[in-house]
C-alpha cells in the first residue's frame, strides 16, 4: 500500500506565507532604517567634531588677538606722541586703565625701554591690579604699587628683585623680527601656569628702536574653552605645538607641564596623555594628515578633527576627538526597541490572523467535512451557508451539485428497482410458459404412446 503523501493545510500555508512576508518586510525596512541611522549618526558626529574644533579655533584666535590689538594700539599711541612716558601719573593711569578693560587672562601689560627701564600694570595673585615701575629710582628693581580709584599709584606693596626686560624672550623676539610676535611659552613668575607674551617693538620718527610693548597672558583659560566645546559630547580636545609636540592646553584637566626642583619647566607631550586612542590617532594623523578622519580605538571608534593656528611665533594644532558611541549607543538602543516592537507586532499580527482565519476559514472546514460525508455515501449532508461572499457561493454550488447527485442516485435506484421488477415478472411469465409447454409435450407423448 502506497504511503499517503503529507500535505500542509491551506491555513498553515497562508499563515507561513504571511509570516515570511511580514518578517522579510520588517527585516528589509529595519535594515534600511538602521543603515540610514548609522550613516546619519556618523555624519552628525563628524559635524560635531568639526563644529567643536571650529569653535575652539575661533575662541583661541580671539583670545590671542586681544594682546595683538592692545600692542598695536599702544604702538600707535606711543609712536605718535599721544602718551608721554616721562609723565609718571599719565603713564601709570594708561597702563592700569588698559589692563582693567581686559579679561583676567591678560595678567600683565608693560613697556620695556631700550635702556632697561620697565613700566606697566599687572594683576597680582588675587587678581588685583598693581602699578609696575623699574628705573633708576628703583635701582633697577621692580616695585609694585597699589592702585586707587583714579587708577593712580598709591602705596608700595612689593619690592621685587633686579629685572631687565631686555633679557626676556618676548623682548628679544620682537627686536629680532622688528615687528609683532608671540614669545615662546614660559612659566609665570608666581603662579603655576604657562604664559605667552605678545610683543611689539617701538621706534621713534627716525626709526631708532626705543623699546618693546608686551602683553602677557595665562594659558590656563584655554583649557576652559576646550572643555566647554567637547564635554557635553564626552570628547577630548587638545592644543599641541606642532614643532615640539608639546601640550599647550587640554580639556581633560591634565597637567601640561611640571616644575622641576631647579625651577625649570618639564613640558609634557602628547605621548604623556593617559589616552592611547588619542596617541594612536595622532600618530596616524601625522602620517596622513587628513583634516577629518575616523580611527578605530580600543573600545570605540573616534572622529578626529584638526585645525592649525598660525600667527607670528605661533604654530599650534587644535585636535578634537569625539567618540562614535555618543550617537551609536542611542542608535543601537533604538534598534533594540524597534526589534522588540517588531517582534511584538509580528506576534500580534499572527494572533489577529488566527482570529480572522477562524472566522473566515471555518466555512471551508465545514465544506471539507461535508465532502468527506458525501464521499462516504451519506448524500443527505449539506453545507450550512452563513456568508454571502465567494465561499458562500461555492457552498451554494456545492449543495446544488450534492442535490443533483442525490437526485440522480435516487432516480437510478428507482429505475433499477423497476427494471428488476420487470425482470422478475418476465421470469415468472417465462416459468409459467415453460410449465405449459411441458404439459403440452407430456400430453402429446401420452397420446402417441396410446396409439
Amino acid at each position: 500500500m502506497a504511503k499517503e503523501k503529507t500535505t500542509l493545510l491551506l491555513r498553515s500555508i497562508i499563515l507561513l506565507i504571511f509570516i515570511i512576508s511580514l518578517f522579510l518586510s520588517a527585516v528589509c525596512y529595519g535594515a534600511l532604517i538602521f543603515t540610514n541611522w548609522m550613516s546619519s549618526a556618523k555624519k552628525t558626529t563628524e559635524q560635531i567634531a568639526a563644529d567643536a574644533n571650529e569653535y575652539i579655533y575661533k575662541q583661541v584666535c580671539s583670545f590671542m588677538q586681544a594682546p595683538y590689538q592692545m600692542n598695536e594700539l599702544t604702538q600707535k599711541i606711543i609712536e605718535n606722541g599721544m602718551l608721554d612716558l616721562s609723565d609718571e601719573k599719565q603713564r601709570d593711569r594708561f597702563f592700569a586703565a588698559v589692563l582693567e578693560a581686559q579679561s583676567n587672562e591678560i595678567y600683565s601689560f608693560s613697556y620695556g625701554t631700550a635702556n632697561g627701564e620697565y613700566y606697566g600694570a599687572r594683576r597680582n595673585g588675587n587678581g588685583v591690579i598693581e602699578i609696575m615701575r623699574n628705573n633708576a629710582e628703583t635701582s633697577g628693581e621692580s616695585w609694585y604699587y597699589s592702585v586707587n580709584e583714579d587708577l593712580a599709584a598709591e602705596n608700595l606693596v612689593v619690592r621685587a628683585g633686579k629685572f631687565d626686560p631686555r633679557t626676556r624672550a618676548w623682548y628679544k623676539a620682537a627686536v629680532e623680527v622688528g615687528g609683532p610676535i608671540f614669545s615662546p611659552l614660559y612659566k609665570h613668575f608666581v603662579m603655576d601656569d604657562l604664559t605667552v607674551s605678545a610683543a611689539c617693538p617701538i621706534y621713534n620718527e627716525s626709526g631708532k628702536h626705543e623699546g618693546v610693548v608686551g602683553t602677557h597672558m595665562l594659558l590656563s583659560d584655554i583649557g576652559t574653552y576646550l572643555r566647554d566645546a567637547v564635554d557635553k559630547y564626552n570628547g577630548i580636545a587638545i592644543i599641541i605645538d606642532k614643532e615640539s609636540n608639546y601640550l599647550i592646553a587640554n580639556s581633560m584637566g591634565a597637567a601640561n607641564f611640571t616644575v622641576l626642583q631647579d625651577g625649570t619647566l618639564d613640558r609634557y607631550g602628547i605621548e604623556d596623555i593617559d589616552n592611547t586612542d588619542i596617541q594612536n590617532a595622532y600618530k596616524q594623523y601625522k602620517t596622513n594628515s587628513d583634516l577629518e578622519k575616523i580611527y578605530k580605538g580600543e573600545n570605540d571608534n573616534i572622529f578626529l578633527n584638526t585645525k592649525e593656528i598660525h600667527m607670528d611665533g605661533i604654530d599650534w594644532l587644535v585636535v578634537t576627538v569625539i567618540p562614535e558611541s555618543i550617537f551609536m549607543t542611542d542608535v543601537m538602543n533604538s534598534m533594540l526597541w524597534a526589534a522588540i516592537i517588531a517582534t511584538l507586532s509580528l506576534l500580534l499580527s499572527v494572533l489577529i490572523y488566527n482570529l480572522f482565519m477562524n472566522k473566515y476559514i471555518k466555512p471551508m472546514e465545514s465544506l471539507l467535512l461535508v465532502s468527506y460525508e458525501l464521499s462516504s455515501g451519506n448524500l443527505s449532508k449539506r453545507v450550512d451557508i452563513i456568508r454571502n461572499d465567494e465561499i458562500g457561493h461555492i457552498s451554494k454550488s456545492f449543495n446544488n451539485v450534492a442535490d443533483k447527485m442525490q437526485a440522480l442516485i435516487v432516480n437510478l435506484e428507482t429505475v433499477v428497482q423497476e427494471r428488476t421488477e420487470e425482470l422478475r415478472k418476465a421470469n415468472i411469465t417465462l416459468s409459467e410458459s415453460k410449465d405449459e409447454l411441458r404439459l403440452i409435450l407430456d400430453s402429446a407423448a401420452e397420446a402417441i404412446y396410446g396409439i
